[in-house]
């Protein structure tokens, strides 16, 4: 006879590889009835804080903490979602250790090429977490990874502040836009090595 408990036991026993295999399920199955296409694929990578009791015994590991500005125990969410639907493709935790940088070819190799039956993806968009630039060479290379556009917000990054001020030495004309911002009427290219 069921007890109050074992609902929870039941879910203790899920693996690493059962939770993997449902989230390529549930992704492939969004594709299969044309609830995402794949092609422009959005991907964040936040710090959340864990301010609970038991951070050793729950594996929480530490992390640098926007909202403390120290490193603090915590999670990160990786978020990845369709562009074009606005419909999300998977969501995985990792420990607060974890960086974009090192998840995020893994991240993509179990999820997303596969589950969505070798759908080439066309445009990537990224956040500032994405630095590095081995990152960016995996979302460009045709050969070895994604071949796809890249679009993304790098404000942080000591290379892109190199081009932004050789851009800014140029002739060019600020438009307005509203009370807060302007924009350029000209682009410059990041050349990914």
């Amino acid at each position: 006879m069921p007890c109050k408990d074992t609902l929870l036991k039941g879910l203790s026993l899920i693996t690493e590889e059962n939770l993997l295999h449902l989230r390529r399920f549930l992704t492939k199955a969004a594709y299969d009835n044309d609830l995402v296409t794949g092609r422009s694929i959005a991907l964040d990578f936040h710090m959340r804080d864990f301010t609970g009791d038991d951070v050793s015994l729950k594996n929480i590991g530490k992390g640098p903490s926007p909202k403390r500005k120290i490193c603090f125990p915590g999670f990160r969410p990786h978020l990845a979602w369709d562009v074009d639907t606005g419909a999300p493709l998977s969501l995985e935790f990792r420990n607060g250790t974890a960086r974009a940088t090192t998840t995020f070819k893994q991240f993509i190799r179990e999820l997303l090429p596969m589950t969505l039956s070798d759908q080439n993806v066309e445009h990537v968009y990224l956040d500032s977490e994405y630095t590095a630039q081995k990152v960016w060479l995996f979302i460009v290379d045709p050969q070895d990874g994604l071949g796809a556009d890249l679009t993304m917000c790098i404000k942080q990054n000591k290379a892109v502040k190199k081009h932004i001020a050789t851009f800014l030495e140029t002739d060019f004309e600020w438009l307005f836009y509203d009370e807060n911002h302007t924009y350029s009427n000209s682009t410059f290219s990041i050349p990914i090595q």
